[in-house]
């Protein structure tokens, strides 16, 4: 499912990267960098799946900071947020 959402990226000229935080946990999944300096980050998960408590904790402390964080379970729904967000 990542590297289908990432292909989707790399179609429309949008760069997005599987993020690796070695030593944090919680950290989303894909780190997108969308136009006019946005940075859009992204929990992929499986239908059904959760977040654990890592993730939440970390997902909010983004927030906070100023991050978008969306967790999504579909590449149907990643491509109609990516186009929303462009």
């Amino acid at each position: 499912m990542q590297n289908k959402m990432k292909q989707a990226c790399k179609d429309r000229g949008v760069l997005c990267f599987k993020t690796i935080a070695v030593g944090v946990r919680g950290y989303p999944d894909l780190t997108i960098f969308l136009p006019a300096g946005k940075t859009w980050l992204v929990e992929v998960k499986q239908p059904g799946g959760r977040l654990s408590a890592s993730q939440i904790r970390r997902h909010r402390e983004l927030e906070r900071n100023g991050h978008h964080v969306e967790t999504l379970d579909s590449v149907e729904d990643f491509i109609d947020t990516l186009e929303h967000h462009l």
